[in-house]
């Protein structure tokens, strides 16, 4: 991105601040309130896999995770939460898959773009009828 155009993207979110903080705040409430069962987890942990293995056949499709990513996500969240028998919701889903998403896991130049793809696929799957009127940083 140019840096004037960088700048512009900047100067618009400073002038709606208090607007894009509590679209931000209203996601992270919404994803809180959605409680998953295993089966929903497992439905959603399936379709990221499923669109990894189809965008790596050469498929124009959103993958927001690699196999890699999904299988790190799986191990590191998803497992541990449900070992410890704790409820799992939206926004402990989002959690596992942002925390996979780091610079030693995915390319960087990429990382802001997969992260943003990332909190709109789990936001849109679990909370659809407010998807609409919410976009992430970066649409």
């Amino acid at each position: 991105m140019p840096f004037d155009k960088g700048l512009q993207l900047i100067d618009g979110w400073m002038q709606n601040y208090s607007a894009i903080k509590a679209g931000y705040i209203k996601r992270v409430e919404n994803l809180q309130a959605v409680t998953l069962s295993i089966g929903n987890v497992n439905a959603l942990v399936g379709d990221l896999f499923t669109r990894a293995v189809r965008f790596n056949n050469g498929e124009r499709i959103l993958a927001p995770l690699n196999q890699s990513q999904v299988s790190a996500m799986v191990h590191k969240g998803f497992d541990r939460q449900v070992e410890a028998g704790e409820e799992i919701t939206g926004w402990d889903v989002l959690n596992w898959g942002t925390y996979v998403l780091k610079p030693h896991t995915d390319d960087m130049t990429g990382l802001i773009q997969s992260t943003a793809e990332f909190n709109d696929y789990i936001y849109d799957a679990l909370c659809p009828s407010d998807a609409a009127k919410n976009t992430f940083l970066l649409n």
